[in-house]
């Protein structure tokens, strides 16, 4: 994850192999941003081969005064 500063506003990229936009989960709360998403519950495809570990994971960042 990369969290990009500019004068009037900030960016983050964010790789996650296995994940939609829509697995991603944005939450602010008490000044603090919050990514995560969990896989469980999926139906997994069936790979011939499979280097991508897809597991759940949470970054929290805390978000400046301004």
């Amino acid at each position: 994850m990369n969290v990009a500063e500019s004068k009037d506003d900030y960016r983050i990229e964010l790789v996650a192999p296995g994940f939609d936009k829509k697995d991603i989960k944005l939450e602010i709360e008490q000044g603090v941003l919050r990514v995560s998403a969990n896989p469980e519950g999926e139906e997994k495809p069936e790979y011939l081969r499979n280097e991508f570990k897809r597991a759940a994971f949470e970054r929290a960042f805390e978000l400046p005064d301004h």
